[in-house]
């Protein structure tokens, strides 16, 4: 239990104990155990009330996760395993104190013990390739940063940057969201269609993101990442609506593994896809002209590399497995099917659905 200052950041906190009238007429506002809206808030604000108990936030990532990454990695790399989960356990109470206005200084912390697994991910990139096994909607916000973070920075790598940008784009893909965290839980967790206002409060969080970073010792080029990876190269994108190399160099690669983990991810309002499909969505982003080319195809060419050999299931409901990747369109492999070598890049009607893994 914790005492807090009422504002409407308490949305969906948890009442500890019951509210009253403070007149004292004996009127009881509020119940214990209750969670509280915009219209509870309001209501205390009328009765002048300042502060309310609420339960505390839970501190540590969800057992069901933890559970499930060391399911995936404990018996290839241990050590990879553990780095992650205390990462994970770090960037939440660093995202939860920026969500209730807390002090900020843990930053420093969280981007020291961030180098392991950086370090980790960079060296035996390989274990990214299961990233979307993780299924559920568990502490979502967190993992997506980490794995986008973890993304931008093989990403970087493969496109030659050097080791102290790589660590500085890596760094900004943990932060780019957390700008999220001055988003109303209930809009963040919605598990319907959004409503066009609800939409544009969304859009906010890269500004919010922007103005929390400003207040912590945090390089400018982390700071515009946050901003700008939700723009587009045509000019599509928020909230600047900025167009090619205006858009900085962090925030393309950060877009690309924001978009792609998104899609590989479960989510209050829509099922994980496989990789395939989001690599299918990545190209549809080139020929969009919503995204740099040479980052996707990098980037793609790295993800579907590490599948050869592995069983894929097709749309038509067989299973194939990839023998070759091509350059030139990497989400069209060559498979053996059935006996046969099948180019994927002549039979347009097929694609590969899914990786069994």
């Amino acid at each position: 239990m914790i005492q807090k200052q009422l504002s409407y950041l308490l949305v969906n906190d948890i009442l500890a104990k019951d509210v009253e009238d403070p007149r004292g007429s004996g009127l009881q506002l509020l119940s214990k155990g209750h969670r509280l809206t915009p219209k509870d808030i309001s209501l205390l604000i009328k009765y002048e009330i300042t502060t309310v108990h609420v339960e505390e936030e839970e501190k540590k990532i969800s057992d069901a996760i933890i559970h499930q990454v060391h399911n995936l990695w404990s018996n290839i790399n241990q050590e990879f395993n553990e780095s992650y989960i205390e990462n994970l356990n770090q960037v939440k109470q660093l995202f939860n104190s920026v969500a209730l206005n807390e002090d900020n200084s843990s930053i420093d912390q969280v981007l020291s013990n961030f180098a392991p697994v950086l370090e980790g991910a960079l060296n035996r990139s390989y274990l990214l390739h299961v990233l979307h096994k993780i299924r559920g909607f568990d502490d979502y916000t967190y993992r997506h940063c980490l794995n986008v973070s973890l993304l931008s920075g093989v990403i970087g790598k493969l496109l030659g940057l050097s080791l102290d940008e790589i660590t500085e784009l890596s760094q900004a893909g943990l932060l780019h969201d957390i700008g999220k965290m001055k988003i109303s839980n209930d809009i963040i967790n919605k598990q319907g269609r959004l409503t066009n206002d609800e939409y544009n409060r969304i859009q906010f969080h890269t500004t919010y993101g922007y103005e929390v970073l400003q207040g912590m010792a945090i390089p400018t080029k982390i700071q515009t990442a946050a901003l700008a990876h939700h723009e587009r190269l045509d000019g599509s994108g928020y909230p600047l609506g900025l167009k090619g190399d205006e858009i900085p160099y962090y925030a393309q690669i950060i877009a690309i593994a924001d978009t792609y983990d998104a899609i590989c991810s479960d989510r209050v309002y829509h099922k994980k896809e496989s990789p395939y499909i989001a690599i299918e969505e990545l190209n549809k982003g080139i020929y969009n002209g919503h995204f740099n080319p040479q980052v996707v195809l990098t980037f793609t060419h790295f993800l579907i590399s590490g599948y050869v050999g592995y069983p894929v299931l097709l749309n038509n409901g067989k299973r194939a497995k990839i023998m070759l990747i091509h350059t030139d369109e990497p989400q069209r492999p060559l498979l053996l099917l059935d006996g046969e070598y099948i180019d994927l890049r002549k039979k347009r009607e097929l694609h590969i659905k899914d990786i069994i893994l």
